[in-house]
């Protein structure tokens, strides 16, 4: 789920976002396209600090203690302990897994507990914006997350979600500008605030983790991210219980489609209820249980898939662990580009499963979208790990803005019909600009 539209930043344009299930135009991408797509965002691992390993730790989710991240000096080796594992976890699966992260445990029940209070009044309506996602406040059944990887054929995702964005900081405490006091439902108001002002030395912790642990320069990531997570928001995303909901759920429904996110750091919390349905596409099956191969076992884990591969029998998901308290971080497409594709931005989906589910979500890090178009840091011992590329060049450089505003406009269900995309070869050639964008 994209923490693009976190950073007070909305898509331009888009008409009225109607809360159906319907039937849609079976319509995707030429596989030319998804593919490309996917070498948008998927490299190949090349970095001098990751060993190959002969077994499963290639194939899960690994969980990372940052408490030494939060509170040690540069220099200290459990500081950079951690700062080496997260950037393994990140290289190897584009996910982690992370406790001690400083936020209480209290102050995210108490958020929880007052979002799924909003969720179930009729009171949230009145958050609908009428434009649909990309636009802040409440939406329902609007978002089509596989449209992300090209694919126009998936039902719309089966989420509810309000998003909080422009939320800046003042004395410690978060106000709710520009949006305005009243966009904020008032019992979210306290709990809210509560969780950005904990959660905002996150941002710290991944400056050091790309710092320490892949060797970025500081300088070069101060230059288009921010370190302060002063501009953060929150992205609340209700899943409702698929049995208590009264419309048509077409196969190959999700909670949320096959997709890869859009900026830098995703931070999650999980539903401690019913945290299942969380998967991570980790390549071939078959080449991952050739556990007598290192390099079968190493390319099952890292290389980029063909789009077309995430819906065959013998695609490698793997579940998100779940443990308490915990944030699970994973990396988006715009970071993985600035790390020379060194962190990965791994597909990952929700799954349908019996029960609400609630995600609260945040960003870290965030991507300043004044910044000047950037191709990537400069780290010593990794090159461009996409073969596709040439020789990092100013040529290679990325409006932030520009980038993610294409992102989060493909997240819209109304998409093609908005950009008079009626026919294969048009949205073919539509995704063809949005590639020669972020090349």
């Amino acid at each position: 789920m994209s923490t693009a539209v976190l950073r007070g930043w909305s898509a331009r344009g888009g008409r009225q976002s109607q809360c159906v299930h319907q039937q849609r135009r079976k319509k995707s991408l030429t596989t030319k396209f998804l593919g490309a797509v996917c070498a948008l965002t998927h490299g190949k691992l090349l970095t001098t600090s990751s060993a190959v390993h002969h077994d499963e730790d290639w194939m899960t989710i690994p969980t990372v203690d940052v408490g030494a991240l939060m509170r040690d000096a540069d220099d200290t080796p459990a500081a950079q302990t951690a700062a080496k594992a997260l950037s393994e976890a990140f290289a190897r699966t584009g996910f982690a897994v992370i406790t001690n992260h400083g936020v209480d445990g209290d102050v995210i029940r108490a958020l929880r507990t007052e979002a799924l209070a909003f969720f179930a009044s009729d009171d949230k309506f009145a958050y609908d914006r009428g434009l649909g996602y990309g636009h802040g406040g409440y939406v329902r059944f609007a978002e089509s997350g596989a449209q992300l990887l090209g694919d126009f054929s998936k039902p719309v995702d089966l989420v509810e979600s309000l998003t909080l964005s422009g939320l800046t900081s003042t004395g410690g405490e978060y106000g709710y500008c520009p949006e305005g006091d009243d966009a904020v439902p008032p019992a979210l108001k306290t709990p809210v605030s509560q969780f950005l002002r904990q959660s905002r030395p996150l941002s710290r912790v991944m400056l050091r983790a790309l710092e320490l642990g892949l060797g970025a320069p500081r300088d070069e990531i101060l230059g288009v991210a921010d370190a302060t997570g002063a501009g953060s928001g929150v992205r609340l995303a209700y899943y409702p219980d698929p049995g208590d909901v009264a419309v048509h759920r077409a196969a190959g429904q999700m909670r949320y489609g096959a997709h890869v996110d859009s900026s830098t750091f995703t931070v999650l919390n999980l539903d401690p209820d019913r945290p299942q349905g969380l998967q991570v596409y980790l390549g071939d099956r078959d080449a991952a249980r050739s556990d007598d191969d290192a390099d079968a076992l190493k390319t099952a884990a890292t290389s980029r898939p063909n789009a077309t591969d995430i819906d065959k029998d013998n695609a490698h998901w793997v579940d998100v662990p779940f443990v308490p308290d915990s944030f699970v971080i994973n990396i988006g497409a715009l970071l993985s580009k600035w790390t020379r594709h060194a962190w990965k931005a791994s597909i990952h989906r929700v799954q349908l499963a019996p029960g609400a589910r609630l995600s609260v979500v945040t960003s870290a890090l965030g991507a300043r979208l004044d910044a000047p178009p950037f191709a990537g840091f400069s780290i010593p011992g990794v090159v461009d790990v996409d073969p596709t590329h040439a020789a990092p060049s100013s040529q290679d450089a990325v409006s932030t803005r520009d980038f993610l505003d294409a992102r989060v406009k493909l997240h819209r269900p109304e998409f093609a019909d908005e950009h008079g995309l009626h026919t294969d070869a048009a949205i073919q050639a539509e995704g063809a600009k949005i590639l020669a964008l972020h090349k």
